[in-house]
């Protein structure tokens, strides 16, 4: 069963691209409530109530962008870490996720695919002699791939 959230917060700047135009018309159509939010604007309207709080949190997606200048470092697994999106919609108690995403539990996927996925292109050119490796999965699991094919996307990428 897919992801579907119970409500979606834009960032404005991700309008800019369009996977952040498609997403909004979708989930506006899909008659899920869409915010646009200004720069620095804060997620709200989520419980404070820790428990209600962190179940509303995995049932809302961000729409936003990512800083591409510098990737995290995803080592042993990985030289880089590939942010296509951050957060999970799972329960899962052990998942280290719920620890390091604190007190922002929900989803947040990056229309700015293209320019990520052109920075990975320059960290794999600088290194020519060496086999550079990204995990697309470091901060989160893919719930969101019906909407965005951020993994699709990278796997057609890193393919050619």
């Amino acid at each position: 069963m897919p992801f579907v959230p119970d409500r979606v917060f834009i960032r404005q700047r991700a309008l800019d691209y369009p996977l952040g135009k498609k997403l909004k018309i979708k989930f506006q159509k899909m008659g899920v409530p869409v915010y646009i939010l200004k720069h620095r604007q804060r997620v709200t309207g989520i419980p404070k109530d820790n428990r209600k709080g962190y179940i509303a949190a995995k049932r809302t997606l961000v729409v936003s962008t990512v800083n591409t200048s510098k990737f995290l470092s995803s080592k042993p697994s990985a030289d880089y870490q590939l942010p296509l999106l951050s957060g999970c919609a799972g329960f899962y108690e052990y998942c280290y996720l719920n620890t390091t995403l604190g007190k922002r539990p929900y989803i947040t996927v990056f229309a700015n695919q293209e320019e990520i996925l052109a920075r990975a292109g320059e960290y794999i050119k600088q290194h020519p002699d060496q086999i550079v490796t990204f995990e697309g999965s470091c901060t989160s699991d893919p719930p969101t791939e019906a909407y965005t094919r951020a993994l699709t996307n990278s796997i057609i990428y890193f393919a050619q």
